[in-house]
């Protein structure tokens, strides 16, 4: 299922920290080999747009292109690299560089825009997965009020 990591390490890195990294790159490989249709295809994580649950399957979304995998979310989550996907919903997971914006919506709670326009809400249990990461991210402040903060009990959203 997931590809082999390749290519060795600078020699002159300590061994310790040359065996740490190789983990890390089998944990959290570049490519996934996925089987889908009667093939094989191999995604370059970096071009998998989103990724949806649709029950024990998960669905890659890609610019141009869906397919759908027989593998659990936990799963899925698993092998993929914690700094480039997030999980921001029980049946979503989104690469976090096809993030264009995080609002608040009065129906919707939470949502993430990605650059295609396409806005998926995060579940109320991952709001703290994506406050996390936002901790990570260098962030320019601007005099508004924080849309990720806990809201009084009672309080109307307010839209961004």
């Amino acid at each position: 299922m997931i590809e082999n990591p390749t290519g060795p390490f600078d020699p002159a890195l300590p061994p310790a920290l040359a065996r740490k990294l190789t983990e890390f790159r089998r944990r959290h490989p570049e490519r996934l080999a996925v089987r889908s249709e009667g093939s094989i295809h191999l995604l370059r994580c970096a071009e998998i747009d989103w990724i949806e649950a649709q029950g024990d399957y998960a669905r890659f979304h890609l610019a141009d292109w869906t397919c759908l995998v027989r593998m659990t979310m936990r799963t899925l989550a698993s092998h993929l690299d914690p700094a480039r996907f997030l999980r921001i919903h029980r049946s979503r997971i989104v690469n976090v560089d096809r993030i264009e914006r995080i609002s608040r919506d009065a129906e919707r709670g939470y949502c993430v825009q990605l650059r295609d326009q396409r806005r998926l809400r995060i579940g109320e249990h991952y709001l703290n997965h994506v406050r996390r990461y936002l901790l990570t991210v260098p962030i320019c402040l601007v005099k508004e009020p924080d849309i990720l903060a806990p809201s009084p009990v009672g309080a109307e959203p307010v839209l961004s």
